[in-house]
């Protein structure tokens, strides 16, 4: 018995070990740092991966055709594995877990923050931003907007958020999250990311979103 401990603390450790080398900063599995990997290393790691986010893990089986899937991948192509607790997905060779979310409500900004509903506080400050709203524009956030049209400071032309979106390198299931105020019906600023240039002001205001 004790040596069956010591060899799962071993084991335990390198588990550890492999978990800090391969994760990102938003706890993304790296794909590119498993190579060279056995596969029942490879196993291990993924399953104590999972295990940061969901009790209920996949049979064995299930197990080898995410690795398998994950591993063999187009670099473009859409991942989408339905698991117990959540979904994968594969974007920019880094394998997430994405927890199921609701729909963001758009709402009014007629103060200095507002509550999102997932808990989030959007808040306005003052500095290099947009200009101020005049008393005719009313001041809103909404949220998956894609088709909605900016032309972001320091970048070249006019598009559509979707486009930037994409230019960045955003994850797909993240955009829909991402605040977009508006003055009416122009889009002023893509909250974390863009400011209108159209709207932009070296004194101006500019909103924050965090936890």
């Amino acid at each position: 018995i004790s040596l069956l401990q010591q060899q799962q603390a071993l084991l335990d450790e390198y588990t550890q070990a492999d978990l800090a080398q391969c994760l990102n900063s938003q706890q993304a599995l790296q794909l590119n740092a498993l190579a060279g990997f056995s596969a029942a290393r490879v196993a291990n790691l993924v399953r104590a991966w999972l295990g940061l986010f969901t009790h209920v893990l996949p049979a064995q089986k299930q197990l080898t055709e995410i690795i398998s899937q994950a591993l063999t991948a187009k670099t473009d192509a859409q991942l989408l594995i339905q698991l117990a607790q959540g979904q994968l997905r594969r974007h920019q060779a880094h394998l997430y877990f994405v927890k199921p979310t609701k729909p963001l409500s758009d709402a009014p900004l007629n103060g200095e923050q507002l509550t999102l509903d997932d808990g989030r506080v959007l808040s306005k400050q003052l500095g290099q931003g947009i200009r101020a709203p005049t008393e005719h524009e009313h001041v809103t956030v909404r949220f998956g907007c894609n088709s909605a049209r900016i032309k972001p400071l320091n970048k070249p032309g006019s598009n559509t958020v979707k486009h930037w979106f994409k230019d960045i390198k955003l994850a797909p299931w993240l955009r829909s999250s991402v605040p977009l105020i508006f003055y009416n019906d122009d889009l002023v600023q893509v909250v974390g990311y863009f400011i209108s240039a159209e709207h932009s002001a070296e004194q101006g205001i500019y909103w924050e979103c965090k936890v």
